[in-house]
């Protein structure tokens, strides 16, 4: 029985290539960007908090990536 049912993780676990994460100079290193190359307002608000508390470089790179996926 579930012998015949085939299942491709790598195809319905897939996000669309939508978005990137670009390194700015500026106060908030990291930002979220759609296709067409403009900030995501939400997120850029976010991460700009998340620097304000004193957050790392790193960090804040990590918390774009993850945004991004979430966006997606």
């Amino acid at each position: 029985m579930f012998d015949a049912v085939v299942r491709d993780l790598e195809t319905v676990s897939a996000l669309p290539r939508w978005g990137r994460v670009e390194q700015v100079y500026g106060s908030v290193p990291w930002r979220v960007v759609d296709d067409a190359g403009v900030g995501v307002e939400p997120i850029r608000r976010y991460l700009g908090e998340f620097v304000a508390q004193s957050s790392s470089t790193g960090s804040v790179r990590s918390y774009a990536y993850a945004l991004l996926r979430w966006w997606r």
